[in-house]
Parts: structure tokens; sequence; C-alpha cells
């Protein structure tokens, strides 16, 4: 099974037709714009775990959820791009389904607009927590 991070990178490359995987969709922390990558990006950090939940039943099994952190940035100056950018990747992300994962929820019901940088570009961030059994 894939980890948080490129299932969530995966999912929106799928599901977001302004994103590509490589392009501009990255697993991995947030990286300064260069020749690889462009201003407008979007960055899926595995962002660590708090501890599982066991679930009663006779065997047991554990809820355990996984999140993921997602940067949204947008091009230089384009604060309107990169909000709808953000939105969209909410958008694709509210009911989603990912294979190995029970549910998918983001921790709030849009981005959250994070600063401008120096560069004159905008962020946005976006939590997402995945539930396993294990």
């Amino acid at each position: 099974m894939a980890t948080p991070d490129t299932a969530v990178r995966d999912y929106l490359n799928t599901n977001v037709a302004a994103l590509t995987t490589g392009a501009n969709l990255f697993a991995g922390k947030a990286r300064p714009a260069d020749a690889y990558v462009p201003k407008e990006a979007v960055f899926c950090l595995d962002s660590g775990s708090p501890p599982a939940e066991i679930l009663a039943g006779p065997s047991n099994p554990e809820l355990a959820p996984k999140r993921v952190r997602l940067t949204v940035r947008s091009g230089s100056g384009d604060f309107e791009g990169g909000q709808t950018l953000a939105r969209s990747v909410v958008s694709a992300l509210h009911g989603a389904s990912i294979t190995g994962y029970v549910r998918l929820s983001a921790s709030c019901a849009g981005p959250l607009y994070v600063r401008q940088n120096e560069d004159n570009t905008h962020e946005w961030l976006i939590v997402v927590t995945l539930l396993i059994m294990e």
C-alpha cells in the first residue's frame, strides 16, 4: 500500500485537472521554486500520526490515523489563482475514497491561508487525516 503522502498525491493527480505528479504536484516538504519545481505547486508531506485507537471487537483491530499536510503555493502575484487551486484540492478530497484507507477527512472546511512569501507567492495549508485499520 502507498504511504499516506503518496496516496494523497496520486489521488490528486487523478482528480484535479490542474495537477500533474512531478510537474507541479509532489510528495514531500515544500521546496523552493527552481528549474524543476514551479512556483505554483502542491506538496504532500506525511506529517506523523497520533496513537492508534483500539476498537471493541473480537480481534480488537486498531484504527490508525495518518496525517498529511498539504502546502498549496500560488504563482508569483497570483493570489486568486492559488486560492482557486487550494479550493479545488479541498473539493477533490471532500468525500474521497482512497484504496487501502477506511476514511479521509480534512481538518477544516476550506484551505487555510498561511502567508505571502518574499517572491510574491502565496501559501495555503490543508491537513488531511486518513484512517487505516491495522
